[in-house]
């Protein structure tokens, strides 16, 4: 386990700075593109790295850090999208110590994560859905 705890910190180190340059202003702009891409890239590598009931649980965590800096796109294709296809429902889950309710929570947590980031973006990108007339 010492291992995988040093996985899990050493992820949290490398995703706290890379999260912390990421700004809500910048979300869209291309010039938040590195910041972006090294949360993405790390999201891919704690889930491969740790057992899958350790990964769900870390990504579903990155992604509210995502959604709160207006990272909807990231959390939603990264962290939420992952959790919610990564068989959590499945009886061959290899759950370790998660029940099937903790897991039926975490597949719900995901599938609203990503309607969350859908509405999100569709407020973004649609200005008549902001500001009704």
């Amino acid at each position: 386990m010492g291992e995988i705890a040093a996985q899990i910190a050493a992820f949290d180190a490398e995703f706290k700075k890379a999260t912390r340059l990421l700004h809500a202003e910048d979300a869209l702009k291309a010039s938040s593109w590195q910041q972006q891409q090294r949360s993405g890239e790390l999201c891919d590598w704690i889930f491969t790295r740790i057992p899958p009931h350790l990964g769900v649980a870390k990504l579903l965590e990155a992604a509210e850090i995502l959604l709160s800096k207006d990272q909807f796109e990231l959390a939603r294709r990264k962290c939420f999208v992952r959790v919610a296809e990564a068989g959590l429902l499945d009886t061959g889950f290899a759950g370790g110590e998660l029940t099937m309710k903790e897991r039926r929570r975490m597949h719900v947590v995901a599938l609203y994560g990503i309607a969350r980031c859908d509405a999100a973006l569709l407020a973004v990108r649609d200005t008549a859905l902001r500001h009704p007339q």
